[in-house]
């Protein structure tokens, strides 16, 4: 069983150790009191040691035995032990469901102190990119990798910053994005020389030659032999200079040194240079083929010099080395190296076709493309996922977050027009009060009356008009309202909740349930439509996010929100569209009972798009039949839960979709359940 997106073996090994390092290098810049940070880097530094050796059971056994010397371990030191667990399932001994089960312990262990780990924080957001990404849950990957980056920009110094650029083009690396992956890496790079740490062996040491090997690994992939080779010699020089300060590091460097003569062998195999390249995976394997150093890289180096011997006819030292092959790789058993299988076969089948074995040519070829295939289904998946799109899209979106705060600029001019209303009603009132003082006025007074009898209609026109524009903001205002007091009503049944915090969240709970009676009262009006402001938008991450934010009030009323579908792009009117799906999604929560599922499904078609939201509700009966697309119309009933009507929301919704000249319309069967579907033309 493959893993679906395996850090290459070339550099898997030192990467893991980098990564699960700079998290280690993250809890020294933040000590607190009761994290022990000697006594956790030593237990961390033991389990990389057997992961080296390819002794993931022993690993396992020293990272538990180990945290249970601790006594009262801190939260960073459970974040670093949740951490090795889920590298090891993710990278080792491969089980999805358990390194996200670990991954999900490690923001439990610094629930709350976020402040206090932010470092910490922003890598749990790319141990669970990485875990989706395992799952080829790109899209989902790439959103995680965007929060994390996103949130270190925000909140973090600029000099940690470079970790996490890295680990974008360790990304672009799996995609097979070789070009882009080094951008991301010399960016890395730059942001890593403005401040770096000549003290910290992963900051000053590990990081820059796993980075330039990686870059040197980019170009080797683009066949770029010159500057790979050049990048690759590059690496032994910043090996052999940053290790000085570190002597008690010289077998981390040794090994560093060993991965960089097999990659640097492998290269000069394809330049034609036999001698080089035999002397440097010599080296590498002599090095490397120890306990406790890279006994993957190995395995890896062994099959280059296995390749270099089929080109030259040596077929007495590739059987040798294919026979302790197969014992390394059976042996090892994890699913990273399992990959390698696939690449033993190959010269299996290499092998006997030059002894002329035909026979056992064919069944190892046969092996070998049973391999072949599946890896390539699985980076065809990889590489038509977009990173970079996924990024812009949550720009866009963070900008239509950005643009609802126009309501609170259509309140205040409400509150000018109520103003100004009084105004003309307290001066009509002293006119008229004057007027009646003097009979001798008569004749004033009625050409004064028509024209105020004019300027009243206009005033009542515009106040209409106003109303209206009032009633729509406050009916949309009611969704957000009514998930922040469903969000009061959650943190309040948490039983330990002390009494200070009680009384604030029953305070916030009481000024939502106010402002939601406050927003009901002003929902009497009509709804006219405006121009649309359409850009490209990705609907099913539009669609993630609107039932993000209605799930709270789902949850309230223990219902469930299924979200179904694929990346639509289309143009639309994001802020309208964004009304319409919460306004179908929040009725049917309010007309479906307790336990209940709401499905929201996306589909493309040839030249549209459908989306279907379904509930198991109290459904419309035939009597109302389209009425409930009129405006304040009469076929209003209450929630499940004794939830108001206004007759609003699908009307409003109904003018939206067709101003976008799509359809909406509804199907169901009374007492059990309506479906509302939404066709939008893709051009």
């Amino acid at each position: 069983m493959f893993l679906s997106n395996p850090i290459p073996d070339k550099f898997r090994t030192v990467f893991f150790f980098v990564f699960l390092s700079l998290a280690l290098f993250s809890c020294t810049r933040t000590p607190t009191p009761t994290d022990h940070d000697e006594k956790t880097s030593a237990i961390i530094d033991r389990v990389s040691f057997y992961l080296n050796a390819a002794l993931v059971k022993e690993a396992k056994q020293t990272l538990d035995s180990g945290f249970r010397t601790i006594e009262n371990p801190g939260p960073g030191d459970q974040w670093r032990k949740y951490s090795s667990k889920s590298n090891i399932y993710l990278y080792y001994d491969v089980d999805l469901e358990m390194a996200k089960l670990y991954a999900d312990s490690m923001m439990f262990a610094i629930a709350e102190r976020e402040e206090q780990y932010k470092l910490l924080y922003a890598h749990t957001f790319f141990i669970y990119g990485n875990i989706l990404f395992a799952q080829r849950k790109y899209i989902e990957a790439f959103n995680r990798f965007y929060d994390g980056r996103d949130y270190a920009v925000k909140h973090l110094d600029s000099c940690a910053l470079y970790q996490f650029t890295s680990q974008l083009g360790m990304v672009k690396i799996k995609q097979k994005f070789y070009g882009e992956a080094i951008t991301y890496f010399k960016e890395a790079l730059s942001e890593h020389d403005r401040c770096h740490n000549k003290t910290d062996f992963e900051e000053y040491f590990v990081f820059p030659q796993s980075t330039y090997n990686a870059i040197a690994i980019c170009y080797e992939r683009m066949n770029q032999l010159d500057k790979a080779r050049d990048a690759y010699l590059h690496t032994l020089k910043v090996i052999d200079e940053r290790i000085k300060p570190f002597p008690e590091k010289t077998d981390y460097a040794e090994m560093a040194r060993g991965v960089v003569y097999g990659n640097l062998g492998g290269v000069y195999k394809s330049m034609n240079d036999p001698l080089r390249a035999e002397d440097y995976l010599k080296k590498s394997i002599a090095i490397n083929d120890r306990k406790g150093f890279a006994i993957d890289d190995v395995k890896t180096a062994k099959l280059k010099l296995v390749d270099l011997y089929l080109t030259q006819n040596r077929l007495g030292e590739v059987e040798t080395l294919l026979d302790t092959l197969k014992e390394e790789l059976d042996l090892a058993g994890q699913a990273s190296v399992k990959a390698l299988i696939g690449k033993w076969h190959k010269y299996k089948w290499l092998y006997f076709e030059q002894k002329g074995n035909l026979p056992k040519a064919h069944e190892h070829l046969t092996i070998y493309h049973r391999y072949s295939d599946s890896l390539q289904q699985v980076n065809e998946g990889i590489q038509n996922a977009d990173m970079d799109v996924v990024f812009k899209l949550n720009e866009q979106n963070y900008k239509l977050n950005l643009l609802s705060k126009n309501n609170e600029l259509k309140t205040l001019y409400l509150i000018g027009i109520l103003l100004f209303l009084m105004m003309a009603i307290s001066f009509l009132y002293m006119l008229w009060t004057s007027l009646r003082s003097s009979k001798n006025h008569v004749g004033k007074l009625e050409r004064l009356n028509l024209q105020l009898q004019q300027a009243l209609g206009a005033l009542e026109k515009s106040q209409e008009n106003n109303t209206k524009m009032m009633k729509i903001a406050a009916h949309d205002l009611r969704n957000p309202i009514g998930g922040m007091v469903a969000i009061a009503n959650m943190l309040l049944e948490e039983k330990e909740r002390s009494e200070e915090e009680k009384n604030l969240l029953g305070l916030f709970k009481l000024s939502g349930e106010t402002a939601l009676n406050l927003v009901n009262q002003l929902l009497q009006v009509d709804f006219a439509g405006n121009g649309l402001q359409k850009e490209e938008v990705d609907l099913y991450l539009l669609l993630q996010h609107v039932v993000e934010i209605m799930n709270f009030k789902a949850i309230d009323k223990q219902q469930h929100l299924q979200l179904i579908g694929q990346p639509v792009i289309l143009s639309i009117d994001q802020e309208k569209i964004w009304r319409v799906i919460s306004n179908i999604i929040n009725n049917a929560i309010k007309f479906s009972p307790a336990k209940s599922t709401i499905v929201v499904q996306l589909k493309r078609e040839e030249e549209a798009v459908l989306l279907m939201i379904k509930d198991e509700g109290i459904g419309i009966s035939p009597e109302v039949g389209e009425r409930v697309f009129d405006m304040f119309t009469d076929a209003k009933r209450e929630g499940t839960k004794g939830e108001e009507s206004f007759g609003l929301g699908l009307a409003i919704s109904k003018q939206l979709v067709t101003l976008h000249k799509g359809k909406i319309w509804f199907e169901n069967n009374f007492d059990q359940g309506t479906s509302f579907f939404i066709r939008l033309p893709l051009k």
